[in-house]
């Protein structure tokens, strides 16, 4: 009963709940969860360390308390810079441990106060804080929901002030002042606070590492693994939500592009050459569109582009750029130069145009254009029913 009312129990259950989501996590490739563990699994020592002030050696309680809090502190900001792409100066963070380890075991030999030494950990830990804040903040992916990074960093913040402010406390006063706060007052708050700041800090890296996963998800299923082009699923959703958020006539024109003989070099070259053709088309149809627009793929040698606020003459116009593009720098495979055109249909939308009877235009043009010679472009015609003919 006296370890479930020992204050640091709550936080160090916590901690070790996390501790197994973590661990869960480390199947997945997610950089920096290894380290995140590790580090999780030695401030869970470290508290529990903690626990055991006034029925332990100082040795333990304090000396490894304070050491294995500082290594797990800096196993998370490994982490994070893991996370993030970047290596972490490990000679640096060992001369650190080394360092504050010596100077821990200052009060005992004879050279260091207590006070002193609160001190230089409150900076040490602070410096941790504020570095992951920093670093989580700066490079947190632009086109990812912000509470996920902006809750890990604005945690690691307030740490960083509840350090500054021990520092603060602990630098006025004197020994004696000291030791008669050891074990009540401000000090305990300071403690309570830091071992909840970090279990909360943990969490939000959790969160950071599911977010990540739902971005390779995400990532899966709307974008194309080979072209980098938005997937069909991610197309169409995209089609359909810019038409039925428009107006009822809305400035949009959509461009079919199938490879023309794709076939034939898949039959010469092998299929590693088609490959090849499929992420140089890409490449170069990415590199003539305007901001705005989407390129899509929607399955084998077929393309589409979404050109929104823009016209058959914008879709025409790309059309030209993107066959000169592709005439000038051919897709090459070893020593062999790819050369393939392309035939296009195009359709514009019309007011009330559903994705379907756009696509439906836009095939029937690509259909004519295959057909009449192959490497061309071919218009649909204006307010004609292509699913109602098809049927």
């Amino acid at each position: 009963m006296d370890v479930l009312l020992n204050p640091m129990a709550l936080p160090v259950l916590a901690s070790i709940v996390m501790l197994f989501v973590l661990a869960s996590l480390v199947r997945h490739p997610v950089p920096g969860v290894v380290s995140w563990l590790i580090g999780c699994s030695v401030l869970v020592a470290s508290q529990c360390a903690y626990a055991t002030r006034g029925s332990a050696p100082l040795l333990f309680s304090m000396v490894f308390a304070n050491t294995a809090f500082l290594v797990g502190m800096l196993l998370l900001l490994d982490g994070c810079l893991r996370f993030f792409g970047r290596r972490a100066p490990w000679r640096v963070m060992a001369g650190v441990v080394v360092a504050m380890t010596l100077y821990n075991l200052g009060p005992w030999m004879g050279y260091a106060r207590m006070d002193h030494r609160v001190v230089a950990f409150s900076i040490v830990h602070g410096v941790v804080t504020a570095i992951i804040a920093a670093l989580v903040w700066t490079h947190r992916p632009r086109h990812r929901p912000p509470y996920v990074y902006g809750l890990c960093a604005g945690l690691a913040a307030l740490l960083t002030l509840g350090y500054a402010a021990r520092l603060g406390y602990y630098a006025m006063l004197d020994d004696l002042a000291l030791a008669s706060r050891l074990d009540v007052g401000m000090p305990a708050i300071f403690v309570a606070l830091g071992v909840v700041g970090n279990a909360g800090l943990i969490m939000s890296l959790i969160v950071m590492a599911h977010d990540r996963l739902l971005a390779d998800i995400e990532s899966i299923a709307y974008r194309d693994y080979l072209t980098g082009a938005a997937s069909r699923l991610a197309f169409l959703q995209d089609l359909r939500r810019r038409l039925e958020h428009a107006p009822s006539a809305p400035p949009l024109a959509l461009l079919l592009v199938d490879l023309d003989h794709f076939k034939t070099i898949n039959d010469t070259h092998g299929h590693a050459a088609g490959d090849v053709a499929l992420v140089h088309f890409a490449a170069l149809a990415r590199a003539c569109l305007r901001r705005n627009d989407v390129l899509g793929r929607l399955g084998g040698e077929e393309f589409a582009v979404l050109l929104p606020d823009a016209g058959a003459a914008d879709a025409m116009a790309l059309d030209a750029r993107l066959r000169h593009a592709l005439e000038q720098t051919p897709a090459v495979f070893g020593r062999v130069a790819l050369r393939h055109g392309f035939s296009a249909g195009l359709a514009t939308a019309e007011p009330h145009d559903t994705p379907d009877r756009l696509m439906a235009r836009a095939d029937v043009a690509l259909y004519r254009a295959k057909h009449a010679g192959r490497g061309r472009l071919e218009r649909a015609d204006p307010g004609r029913n292509a699913l109602r003919d098809a049927a």
